[in-house]
């Protein structure tokens, strides 16, 4: 009997899992996608993305960025991505994102644009240019006013959606929240707009270090490619230097994830202490400040001057603010921070 939601099915009991990590970690992910032999997986999972929206199929599924684990190691802010070409050359972008940003959208969009720009070089004709399609998985919701998990976005007239400007920019979101993964796993594809092999995917993606043995065999038996990309998990799960990587990295996201919470709390904290003498806007600001300060001193005490200290206290816009509050967290050289100042 297949699972009602997601909480269920992570929910095994009397079961050691065989990794701590499911395929949604985003080491594991890469490796999954990008690793030798890869490509049959590939093709499985980006048709099972087009099937649900009415997109053509692939035949073809070329790696671009092969999966190398040094590119991991000391450095939690790689972006991973999965870049393909198909059989036409189109291009495909597959990104997993675990932690949500403030820019986020517009971070997918810059990166949909490097590859759309840098197909061609100076001089070139335009008609060499190939389309470019994102298909970005998040643990977070990115849309929250639409239920459907799958959306798809294109470019096409305000006035008649019917008419599109280019079929070049192609951008899938696939929004992996308990929310939104109910009418998945209840098979209200009306609601969820999930086809059966995105949604045995997806199952696989959030599960598949959770399931038995029986629950993996009818998955992978009905789902083109995923026994495929089954066997390089396994082959994952058997490396120790790769599962030390990833469950490192893991940790470091979550370190900052948590650093994150703190210095929000303790900023809205100072703030609405100074608000209530100064006025709710004006303290909400200032306590941003304070915390950007005590974090940035306590970071780089030699590059955080006096002087510097003054360049964030000019700051007055609070979206601003919270993404230097971001920035300076995950920062490893004050330098990374020049732009907000």
């Amino acid at each position: 009997m297949e699972p009602k939601s997601r909480k269920k099915v992570t929910k095994k009991s009397g079961k050691k899992p065989i990794f701590e990590l499911p395929p949604t970690s985003d080491v594991v992910f890469q490796y999954l996608f990008s690793s030798q032999g890869a490509e049959e997986g590939l093709i499985g999972f980006i048709n099972a993305v087009n099937q649900s929206a009415g997109r053509p199929l692939i035949r073809e599924a070329k790696i671009k960025n092969p999966f190398n684990l040094a590119d991991f190691y000391g450095d939690k802010k790689t972006v991973v991505d999965v870049k393909v070409t198909d059989e036409n050359g189109s291009f495909y972008d597959i990104e997993m994102q675990l932690v949500p940003g403030k820019s986020f959208t517009n971070r997918v969009l810059y990166y949909w644009s490097q590859i759309y720009s840098t197909q061609i070089n100076e001089g070139e004709h335009y008609i060499k240019l190939r389309p470019v399609v994102s298909i970005v998985l998040t643990r977070f919701a990115l849309f929250p006013q639409l239920p459907q998990v799958h959306n798809v976005f294109t470019l096409r007239a305000g006035a008649d959606p019917s008419v599109q400007f280019t079929d070049h920019a192609l951008i899938h979101t696939l929004e992996l929240t308990d929310e939104k993964l109910e009418p998945v796993f209840s098979g209200l594809k009306e609601i969820s707009g999930v086809d059966e092999p995105l949604r045995n995917w997806i199952d696989y993606l959030l599960n598949a270090n959770q399931k038995t043995e029986a629950e993996m065999d009818r998955l992978l038996t009905r789902t083109p490619g995923l026994k495929q990309t089954h066997r390089i998990y396994s082959r994952f799960t058997r490396d120790e230097r790769r599962r030390e990587c990833a469950l490192a990295r893991e940790k470091a996201i979550r370190d900052e994830a948590d650093h994150l919470e703190f210095a929000l709390e303790k900023g809205e904290q100072i703030g609405l202490e100074k608000g209530e003498q100064i006025g709710l806007e004006k303290g909400r600001a200032e306590g941003r400040i304070e915390a950007v300060s005590m974090l940035l001193k306590s970071k780089f005490p030699a590059e955080f001057t006096d002087a510097e200290c003054k360049k964030i206290q000019k700051i007055t816009d609070l979206q601003l603010l919270d993404e230097l509050m971001r920035s300076s967290i995950s920062a490893t050289s004050y330098s990374e921070l020049a732009s907000f100042f």
